[in-house]
This record gives C-alpha cells, sequence and structure tokens, in this order.
C-alpha cells in the first residue's frame, strides 16, 4: 500500500503516485494552477506543486 503525498511535491512525484505518465502529470497539473486548485513555484528542475487551501 502507497502512503499519501504529503507537503509540496514534484510533478515526478505526482506522476509515480498517481500512475500516470508524466508528460499527462504535468498538463494535469498547469490545467490545476490556472484553476487555482493548486499553486506552484520554483523553475523547470525544481518546480513543486502545493494544494491551495
Amino acid at each position: 500500500m502507497r502512503s499519501g503525498l504529503r507537503g509540496d511535491s514534484g510533478s515526478s512525484e505526482i506522476a509515480e503516485y498517481s500512475g500516470l505518465s508524466p508528460q499527462h502529470t504535468r498538463t494535469l497539473l498547469k490545467r490545476m494552477c490556472d484553476l487555482e486548485m493548486i499553486s506552484s513555484y520554483g523553475n523547470d528542475k525544481t518546480r513543486r506543486y502545493r494544494l491551495e487551501k
């Protein structure tokens, strides 16, 4: 059983946890940021995502 993601996560961690491809995960994360469901910070390889409260 996988444990849940906690705190800020990178797209590769989210892709691995969700079972989605990295490319599809990045597309979904971008859309979620546009809808202000999550926020992102950092650039390129250091980008992290967090849920908005």
